[in-house]
């Protein structure tokens, strides 16, 4: 199950973006396994997605296992997005169009290297963030609930096994995030990508997924 996040659709009118949350969101993902009779589930989530699925395994009781990709645990302790990076994702040249200014946006989130070879995927990327990106309030909503998500001092309560995987040359959520993860979760390992951005995961998919399927097939 890959549960949509609100306002990641064009043209979805959405209400009470003011009261979006990471706990919201957790909620949310309850509710959908709840309707969809999922009683436990392997809960993979990425960049803000890891923390929501941190939030979620913290208060429900279906997660079988954990896996946290290029995430943190949020709260004065993590390592913060760079300045540069900040400025460059919330920004965008003077008279660009929406898909310079979507171009202009993800780079902090890619190894230029990649981009420059992929030129056809980094297109196709951004025809699919033109369809279903997050509209600009969401954008604003979910940058605020991120801001705000802190499970720093919770996750000792954490009893499941945690896969931990991120890019060392990430430059949105920094790695030193990765390992205070890693120091924070007793029962967690932690997987590096060198060289990996924030989307290392679709740079080195073969080797995420390696890691992925033997982490899972440990479990089952």
């Amino acid at each position: 199950l890959v549960p949509r996040l609100p306002g990641t659709l064009r043209g979805l009118v959405l209400l009470k973006l003011a009261g979006y949350s990471i706990g919201g969101l957790a909620a949310d993902l309850e509710a959908v396994l709840d309707d969809a009779g999922v009683y436990d589930a392997h809960i993979v989530g990425a960049s803000m997605g890891g923390m929501i699925a941190q939030r979620y395994a913290l208060e429900y009781s279906r997660t079988k296992s954990l896996t946290l990709c290029c995430t943190s645990h949020g709260g004065p302790d993590a390592a913060p997005v760079p300045d540069e990076t900040q400025e460059r994702m919330f920004d965008a040249p003077d008279g660009a169009s929406e898909r310079e200014t979507i171009r202009h946006r993800m780079r902090p989130a890619f190894n230029e290297r990649f981009t420059n070879r992929n030129p056809h995927l980094m297109d196709r990327i951004i025809e699919w963030r033109l369809e279903q990106d997050a509209s600009a309030p969401a954008r604003e909503a979910q940058a605020a609930a991120v801001q705000q998500f802190d499970v720093s001092d919770r996750l000792d309560g954490l009893r499941v096994p945690t896969l931990l995987l991120h890019g060392t040359d990430d430059q949105v959520v920094p790695v030193e995030n990765a390992r205070l993860l890693e120091e924070k979760i007793s029962d967690s390992r932690l997987e590096l990508v060198e060289g990996g951005s924030h989307l290392f995961f679709i740079e080195d998919d073969e080797l995420v997924n390696e890691h992925l399927r033997s982490f899972l097939e440990e479990q089952d």
